[in-house]
């Protein structure tokens, strides 16, 4: 509008969606109902149901009320088909067929530092709640990714069956195959390369590590760490300097 001659020469893009509002109060007089405080996440609405990835940042997001907030910071105790939607929204990515997701609790046989899982070699999976609240490392959207194409590979791949060797094959094509690796966490990375290490440490016990292991690992995280064994034990080390890797992010 003119402030002058009180008269209106512009035209709101949006006008024509929204016919029976009045022109520049599409919003309903609140443009700012819904708040992403610093413009980045992936979105969910109160149901989990995905509404848009910003691609200005990392984090996984639910809205609360008249905001959002990270799925860690959210008690899903009494809203489990939320963070199932969530769950099934990433799983979908890698797991193209049909599936059963189911959310669960920690506790008892389960671990505390549970986080999501797949009954190998069928189409159940688990999301795993602790006292209401998921693991911080879904809190990402990149790791989240990797976290569900790692136990999807449970399901297709019989060489990730059994545990400890299995696991680290499981890593290993999570590494290698997964686009959101590329982007996942250092925090994420270096805990698979842990994971990894103390896998091959517990497979070692009753069995010869294949001679091939050591340079899968070491080609899928390169630029994050290097496996050896030192005193008959499996050793990572996750502390190299910066390495960049045409078609990899670094290190820093």
């Amino acid at each position: 509008m003119n402030p002058v001659t009180s008269i209106w020469y512009g035209v709101d893009p949006l006008t024509e969606k929204f016919p029976n509002i009045g022109t520049y109060v599409y919003c309903h007089g609140n443009p700012v109902k819904l708040v992403d405080l610093d413009g980045m996440d992936d979105l969910f609405d109160e149901e989990g149901i995905f509404i848009k990835r910003t691609d200005t940042g990392t984090s996984v997001k639910i809205k609360c009320g008249n905001q959002y907030k990270s799925i860690t910071d959210v008690d899903f105790t009494n809203n489990k088909s939320a963070i199932q939607n969530v769950g099934i929204h990433y799983l979908a990515k890698s797991d193209k067929s049909q599936f059963n997701l189911t959310v669960s609790n920690t506790g008892g046989n389960i671990l505390q530092d549970a986080v999501f899982s797949n009954d190998a070699g069928t189409s159940n999976y688990d999301i795993y709640l602790t006292n209401g609240y998921v693991n911080h490392s879904l809190g990402n959207c990149y790791d989240f990714e990797c976290v569900t194409f790692h136990e999807s590979t449970h399901r297709y791949d019989k060489s990730t069956h059994g545990g400890t060797i299995g696991e680290v094959n499981a890593i290993i094509r999570t590494a290698i195959e997964c686009p959101a690796w590329n982007y996942a966490s250092d925090n994420y990375i270096q805990s698979q390369a842990s994971y990894a290490a103390k896998s091959l440490n517990q497979y070692s016990y009753n069995n010869i590590i294949p001679q091939d292991i050591f340079q899968k690992l070491n080609t899928a995280f390169t630029g994050y760490a290097t496996f050896e064994i030192v005193n008959n034990q499996v050793t990572v080390n996750n502390n190299l300097k910066e390495c960049i890797v045409i078609g990899r992010k670094s290190n820093k």
